[in-house]
């Protein structure tokens, strides 16, 4: 079954996340990470952090599946850059891989380490690092893992300039593509590398060659899994029902100025039930006017109840998309004209992700209603505020006290 042809079953299974009792499923732990797994890959990066917390939580202690949910929990909180977690992250999963002599795992953790140490500019320490991941994926064939590796690899030395061994790397793993028919998804990286070093070298006409074969070969991979497939799968996701983005935005904004006069954003609705206590008002008005007729007949095939809780969809809507967050932040930022820019002057580790919850909080949202316009769990909403206790330390109640009209 293809990606695109799962989406209904994923998206009723993540229907299902908080009403299960996942104590009778087997291995709930491999069910949670192929739901982050899946959602990962269509660019649900928070969600699939929150399948992979709970993944986490009810994985055995010492079990073989508990370094690699740690290790992919890196990668993701490393995508938010969020890099305090994700090195935490990494360093458990070294650790354990290492107790449990998972050396193929232990070789990932120190290849995903790199990336870290990379963006720090430390590109020696990276190379030493991804050098090791080859090498425990040469003795432990992890065949997959030792050619994302060695790519890599590649990257670092293009950094350095050091061409030679760029071009000594391709040659050796475009080998091992040709030889193993199972790798031509590597095709397309081995040829945006080779792209690379044409163009660094200023070889104008090879550079040329090989820009077509990469749209040949893109143009086969799109016609699978590619990345336009995956861009559809996403909007899906997102909206449900929606048919094109053309649709959703006359949608979106007829609700909006039905909601509130001041706000021009998808949160309109949020911001607008806070300020004046009328929620359920609101809802109803949405739904006898527009949202009835429009959102919900395409949604309720994979809703978990017969009956929908609409209010409860609106909200989920909203914060989930980075869209909707920008435009948020511009509606927020035009009523709080100060309040944002001084908390990311004052505290500058706080990331995107922080804010959310941050701006959130001081227009007077309980943790529940957050986890509900964000889209995730409240015991996701716990740990974000329990992390952001940590990286603050003492100034977390300055942040906590600071105006909001400052």
């Amino acid at each position: 079954m293809k990606m695109k042809e799962a989406l209904p079953l994923f998206l009723q299974a993540r229907a299902c996340l908080n009403t299960m009792d996942w104590k009778d499923v087997q291995a709930p732990e491999k069910t949670f990470q192929y739901l982050s797994f899946y959602f990962g890959t269509i660019g649900e990066t928070q969600l699939s952090i929150d399948f992979l917390e709970f993944a986490k939580n009810v994985a055995p202690p010492k079990s073989n599946q508990l370094p690699i949910i740690l290790d992919n929990l890196g990668l993701l909180y490393l995508q938010l850059k969020d890099t305090t977690y994700a090195i935490t992250m990494f360093k458990q999963a070294e650790a354990i891989s290492f107790e449990l002599k998972d050396y193929a795992r232990l070789g990932r953790v120190l290849g995903n380490m790199a990336e870290i140490h990379k963006k720090r500019g430390e590109i020696d320490l990276a190379i030493a690092l991804i050098k090791q991941d080859i090498e425990y994926s040469k003795t432990y064939q992890d065949e997959m893992n030792y050619m994302y590796a060695n790519i890599a690899l590649a990257d670092l030395y293009l950094i350095k300039k050091d061409y030679t061994t760029v071009q000594a790397i391709i040659d050796k793993i475009d080998k091992i593509v040709i030889a193993k028919k199972n790798f031509w998804g590597y095709q397309l990286r081995i040829y945006q590398l080779k792209l690379k070093l044409a163009t660094a070298k200023g070889d104008y006409e090879n550079e040329l060659l090989i820009r077509r074969k990469i749209s040949a070969i893109t143009d086969s991979l799109d016609r699978y899994n590619g990345d336009n497939t995956i861009k559809d799968m996403k909007w899906a996701a997102k909206v449900d029902s929606l048919k094109n983005k053309q649709e959703r935005q006359q949608l979106f904004s007829f609700n909006l100025y039905t909601i509130s006069f001041l706000l021009l954003t998808g949160v309109a609705a949020c911001f607008y039930l806070i300020q004046n206590r009328r929620v359920r008002k609101v809802a109803i008005a949405l739904e006898e006017d527009h949202v009835e007729e429009n959102i919900l007949p395409s949604y309720a095939p994979i809703a978990p109840e017969p009956i929908i809780d609409k209010y409860q969809f609106l909200t989920e809507t909203h914060l989930m998309t980075e869209e909707a967050w920008h435009d948020f932040k511009l509606n927020f930022s035009h009523k709080y004209p100060h309040f944002l820019r001084n908390i990311v002057r004052e505290f500058p580790e706080l990331t995107e992700t922080n804010l959310r919850y941050i701006t959130l909080e001081k227009l007077g949202f309980k943790p529940q209603e957050i986890a509900g316009i964000l889209g995730i769990t409240l015991d996701a909403i716990k740990k974000a505020k329990q992390r952001l206790k940590k990286k603050l330390a003492h100034r977390y109640r300055q942040l906590e006290e600071y105006p909001l009209n400052s």
